[in-house]
């Protein structure tokens, strides 16, 4: 049995016939289609940006035995095209790659599962599905997805959707993701994308986020409460500071920064209330670790 890149992770099809999805939602919604790599497109909305690292391996293996597992396709309203439904990005880029190549249609005539279409979150929701069976996803890839969903769901509902909700709401579709993680997800997407693009890319770590969530929350109540001088800086306009510091700190070699740009924060904190900048971190890293203000004992 064959045990090259492909094989290791795409199934198979058995005895020549086009292999049922083995997504089991999607039993009983697909038929075979036989249309061309001319007719598909990646979708539009896919959050992932990175690059399959084994893109190589696995174009080799379909020059050599072809395309073994069928692409999943749908069709959007008013669209020309048809759109890859739950992933098959890496196989369509190597198949466009391999006839561009050779000029052979095997390369370029394919078989798919087509499934009617629903809704943009439903696409979505398949993506993320299938990119995390195949662990191909960056934790800034399934922040921005689970943002977009969030606005997706809201947008039909037509209301906001409590972190909560939004948790059972994907489970229920199929991708079971904990509440806590959820809530890490909208801040990194919300608030960490555009601060920290490289730092993200390269992979902080969850723990780092979730400092720099317990920093961002602490310095807004810190500034409006302890503080109180909502004349010269108010909690918001705390919280962005820190997060333009925290920009200054971004790389892919990321280490602490958040905790260099709060003590940034904590010097500017300490000249409007005509303090220390020690006494400050002092008092906002009490908040963070003890989870309330720390009260300042009378001369």
């Amino acid at each position: 049995m064959s045990t090259n890149a492909y094989d290791s992770v795409l199934a198979p099809p058995t005895d020549g016939e086009l292999a049922p999805p083995e997504d089991r939602t999607l039993l009983g919604r697909t038929k075979e289609i036989a249309i061309t790599i001319d007719d598909i497109q990646a979708f539009p909305l896919n959050p992932r940006q990175s690059d399959n690292p084994r893109f190589d391996e696995i174009m080799a293996s379909i020059e050599v035995i072809g395309l073994q597992q069928p692409l999943t396709v749908t069709k959007r309203p008013g669209d020309g095209v048809y759109t890859l439904y739950n992933g098959g990005n890496t196989r369509l880029k190597a198949l466009q790659q391999l006839w561009k190549k050779h000029n052979d249609r095997r390369f370029y005539e394919v078989r798919c599962h087509f499934v009617e279409f629903r809704t943009d979150a439903d696409i979505l929701l398949h993506h993320m599905i299938e990119n995390e069976v195949r662990g191909e996803m960056t934790l800034l890839d399934k922040a921005v997805a689970v943002l977009q969903l969030k606005e997706m769901y809201e947008k039909q509902q037509g209301s906001a959707i409590p972190v909560r909700d939004l948790a059972e709401m994907l489970a229920k579709d199929g991708w079971s993701v904990k509440r806590n993680t959820v809530s890490i997800f909208i801040f990194a997407a919300e608030k960490l994308k555009r601060v920290l693009p490289l730092a993200l890319t390269a992979g902080i770590g969850r723990s780092r986020i979730e400092a720099i969530r317990k920093f961002y929350h602490a310095v807004r109540k810190y500034t409006d409460e302890q503080l109180a001088k909502p004349e010269r800086l108010t909690g918001e306009a705390a919280q962005r500071r820190y997060l333009d510091l925290l920009a200054s700190y971004d790389g892919s070699d990321y280490l602490n920064g958040h905790e260099e740009a709060l003590r940034d924060l904590c010097q500017e904190l300490a000249e409007v209330a005509a303090t220390d900048q020690a006494q400050v971190h002092f008092e906002l890293m009490y908040l963070i670790e003890q989870g309330k203000l720390y009260q300042r004992q009378p001369l």
